[in-house]
This record gives C-alpha cells, sequence and structure tokens, in this order.
C-alpha cells in the first residue's frame, strides 16, 4: 500500500463514521415531520409534533430554568460550626442522604 493512499483511506473512513453518526439523527428529523404516529408511507407532512412540544407549559418552564439560571455556588464550610455526625436527622440510622445531611460536608 503506497503511503499516498492512506490519508485518502483515512478521509474515507471519517465519512463513513460521520454518516453512520448523523444518519440515526436526519432520520429521526425528517420521521418527525410525518403525520402518522409510525412513520408508516405515504408521507404527510405536518409540523403538529413540534406544536404539541411549544404548548407543553411544563416543558418550556424547564427550558426557561435551565437557559436562565445562573449555577448556584456551592456554600463554603463554617469554620465556627464544626459538621457533628450527630447532627444528622434520624441519628443512628445508616442511611444519610445528601438531603438530610447537617452541612455540605456530610
Amino acid at each position: 500500500m503506497k503511503t499516498a493512499a492512506l490519508p485518502r483511506l483515512m478521509k474515507i473512513w471519517l465519512y463513513v463514521v460521520l454518516v453512520v453518526l448523523a444518519l440515526p439523527l436526519v432520520s429521526m428529523l425528517v420521521l418527525s415531520l410525518n403525520q402518522s404516529r409510525y412513520g408508516t408511507f405515504p408521507f404527510h407532512f405536518t409540523l403538529d409534533w413540534y406544536a404539541t412540544l411549544g404548548n407543553d407549559t411544563a416543558l418550556i418552564g424547564a427550558l426557561e430554568t435551565s437557559l436562565t439560571s445562573p449555577p448556584r455556588p456551592r456554600s463554603s464550610p463554617s469554620s465556627s460550626a464544626p459538621c457533628s455526625r450527630s447532627a444528622w436527622r434520624g441519628a443512628g440510622s445508616t442511611s444519610r442522604s445528601r438531603s438530610t445531611a447537617c452541612c455540605w460536608r456530610c
């Protein structure tokens, strides 16, 4: 094999990989424009699925929260109040969840 053929084979391999990765995305986009629920033929063009997504208030609220909320800074430990294992709610239980922790270190 000539060394000049190697870059050509690498380009072909790159194109094959890109097509394999993009094909599911393109097919989902095309099938989402079909009126049929199961992606059958004949193909009837519609944007009803996207209108339904636009009317979903929970989805729109979650999208707004994701795009507008700044990340919360992690609270720093307080040097005046050391962490105490007895400060757990339900002390003595072996399960320790983050929501019942006494401080950020627990």
